[in-house]
């Protein structure tokens, strides 16, 4: 009886004390528009990663789950109103200092932190934490190479990080033959694309896939506008104008399609100049048009 009553004691020890962190991030992470613009110094009025630790009392997976779902709350109301995400490294930091094992929140975070945040430096810090604690994960490395290769364009680099995450035991097959195929390609939109599609392989949710198809979709019109240039480059050498209409890169067998647009968009052509434009129209797919 004496035990039963300890062990019923300390289970409402814990939790009252997580409920309290608890309430504490909540009541921080849930603030309004207007609130949020708080000067730094009230940062600290979110429990440090040193208090939650003790305050976890062993539970550090329910309450860095806990603490996900109010950051993945606090990035979807930002998203849709004003995008001020100042508060972002800071909730992910502390989480990934309560369960550094937390893939999700610091692969997640890191993408939300440059994708909307625009901020790389943190990005790369929670990803580096990552590598730290999990030496033997590819997937720490392999997103620092995509932030690098995606966003800064520093190809050294991204490929440095590539080849450390295809190392790693655990790397998929699909993603072994990745890195080949990328320095293969070089510095080109069709690497480019790649890039994009293995990392938005590992993505869901409707931000990260929003910001994946933005970028998919640009790199693929780039792709095509570019096989249509070139088509027109080699239309005016032969006959010494563009013509009239892109229907005559068809007719003179210069290529036997013309290159599809993603949904939405179609081409604008102008003859004397041989200059395309890619334009969108809603919910219409007129890609080819002449």
């Amino acid at each position: 009886m004496k035990k039963s009553m300890m062990a019923l004691t300390a289970s409402m020890l814990i939790l009252s004390i997580s409920a309290f962190e608890i309430f504490s991030i909540q009541n921080n992470i849930d603030v309004t528009k207007d609130s949020l613009r708080l000067s730094e110094p009230q940062l600290f009025m979110f429990p440090t990663s040193i208090n939650l630790k003790y305050a976890t009392m062993g539970f550090n997976n329910f309450i860095s789950d806990i603490m996900w779902m109010d950051v993945v709350q606090y990035v979807g109301m930002h998203y849709q109103t004003d995008r001020d995400f100042k508060f972002l490294y800071v909730l992910l930091y502390s989480i990934d200092n309560i369960d550094p094992r937390f893939t999700n929140a610091i692969s997640y975070g890191a993408f939300f932190l440059e994708s909307l945040a625009n901020q790389f430096d943190n990005a790369q810090k929670l990803l580096l934490v990552g590598m730290k604690n999990n030496s033997d994960a590819w997937e720490y490395p392999f997103e620092i190479g995509f932030l690098y290769y995606a966003y800064k364009k520093d190809y050294s680099n991204a490929y440095k990080y590539f080849k450390i995450a295809v190392e790693k035991p655990g790397i998929p097959p699909q993603f072994r033959t990745f890195l080949p195929y990328v320095i293969e390609k070089g510095q080109t939109p069709e690497a480019a694309l790649a890039v994009w599609e293995y990392m938005c392989s590992r993505k869901s949710g409707s931000i990260a896939e929003g910001v994946c198809e933005a970028n998919i979709k640009r790199l693929y019109n780039k792709i095509a506008a570019d096989k249509l240039n070139s088509a027109l480059k080699t239309y005016k050498l032969r006959y010494g104008s563009y013509p009239t209409t892109l229907a005559g890169l068809l007719s003179s067998k210069i290529i036997k399609n013309i290159p599809a647009l993603s949904e939405g968009e179609y081409y604008v052509y102008e003859p004397k100049t041989g200059k395309i434009n890619i334009m969108h129209i809603t919910g219409k797919n007129t890609g080819n048009k002449m």
